[in-house]
């Protein structure tokens, strides 16, 4: 069970998509909601420069949810790359990919009624890659397995063939 480059990064991938997403956003609400009860109470100057400090940190999160996918990405690649799988086991993974994606499709709805809640449109409307990413997932794990599938199956295999034209000319 320690081959890379499975179905099952596929569906980590899916998992870890969507709870990073919903994370930083419930995440992103609770701190609005405490700079603004701290607010009301009445704060100091140098209370607003670490609340506005913070504020702008938060905002880095989009970024860095972008840097996370396309990293999760190139290492599902390099890792499907590096096994050695016969040709017809592409009818096997295809039809993998097939119900992961359909399991994607109720993830991505999950996401799409928690993102339409009216309390919190303001936090989903500030990570703009985040609902890009969460509201489109079936179509993302689509061109993440195609390239998966591509990288496993798509190798030129030296192997025995190596020295074909040594004994072709014999």
């Amino acid at each position: 069970m320690n081959k890379k480059g499975s179905q099952l990064d596929i569906i980590f991938f899916v998992i870890m998509l969507l709870i990073i997403g919903i994370t930083t956003i419930i995440g992103y609400k609770v701190f609005i909601e405490f700079q603004g009860a701290l607010e009301e109470k009445g704060v100091s100057t140098a209370e607003r420069e670490i609340l506005g400090h913070a504020g702008r940190t938060y905002g880095l999160l989009d970024g860095l949810y972008l840097i996370l996918v396309s990293g999760m990405f190139i290492g599902a690649i390099v890792s499907t790359f590096f096994l050695n799988s016969h040709p017809i086991y592409f009818i096997g993974f295809a039809l993998g990919l097939m119900l992961i994606l359909i399991i994607s499709v109720p993830l991505s709805e999950v996401y799409e009624k928690f993102s339409d809640n009216d309390q919190l449109e303001n936090a989903t409307a500030s990570f703009a890659s985040i609902d890009h990413i969460a509201n489109r997932l079936p179509l993302w794990i689509f061109f993440v397995s195609l390239f998966m599938v591509i990288a496993l199956f798509a190798k030129f295999k030296v192997g025995k063939w190596k020295n074909w034209w040594y004994y072709h000319y014999l």
